[in-house]
């Protein structure tokens, strides 16, 4: 069994332990839905089957309004020491990458969302999810290491994927990927300036069903 095989197994093999039939079967066609915003009813995220002409990730999580996906995270369940000697089993973020023309549309909606960020959004939404699974790492990869990388544009890797997994105060733990513990301490409220702890409260509250 090769590296891909390897990894393939034992994501399949984990979801089928902890998810029953039914549940892997929607993941796999229409999606399940792990959230929906009260503000805006049409605003959920969404656990489904990754895209096959996508090469990052088994799994999506997807923030849809309506039918339409405006943002996902896409991510494999991956065994001990295949990321680097020693490596935990966890859950290995492949892929955040919003649809083309959604930033006017999320600048629209941000009032709905308590002006948490689609990525931060989704990474509550992994948090929850990898420690229902019992996973006690998330990984990131590095921008440089994305399959689909351009070194033209570097800048928006770079702040699509390491200037997102340093924002959460991920860990390097080698040259191509980050670590985050499972559960994920959110900053300590005190040590935010006070005049923002009331929009941090907030944004907190509106994480907190993701979660759980």
């Amino acid at each position: 069994m090769n590296l891909r095989e390897k990894i393939y197994s034992f994501h399949y093999t984990i979801l089928s332990k902890i998810f029953n039939k039914g549940f892997v079967d929607l993941i796999c066609h229409e999606g399940a839905v792990l959230w929906r915003s009260y503000a805006n009813p049409e605003l959920a995220i969404y656990l489904k089957q990754g895209h096959k002409e996508f090469r990052d990730g088994e799994i999506e999580l997807q923030f849809k309004h309506a039918s339409k996906v405006i943002y996902c995270m896409g991510f494999t369940l991956v065994p001990k020491n295949v990321l680097h000697a020693g490596s935990d089993s966890g859950v290995l973020i492949t892929r955040v990458q919003g649809s083309t023309g959604y930033l006017d549309f999320l600048k629209s909606i941000k009032n709905d969302i308590a002006d948490v960020g689609v990525n931060h959004l989704l990474f509550a939404a992994m948090r929850g999810l990898s420690a229902y699974m019992g996973f006690q790492s998330i990984f990131g990869v590095r921008a440089k290491f994305q399959s689909y990388y351009i070194p033209s544009r570097f800048d928006r890797f770079n702040n699509t994927y390491d200037n997102f997994w340093q924002a959460l105060q991920a860990t390097k733990v080698s040259g191509a990927f980050y670590r985050l513990p499972t559960p994920y301490i959110d900053k300590d409220i005190s040590k935010i300036s006070q005049r923002h702890r009331s929009r941090v409260r907030k944004k907190r509250q509106l994480k907190m069903p993701l979660l759980i």
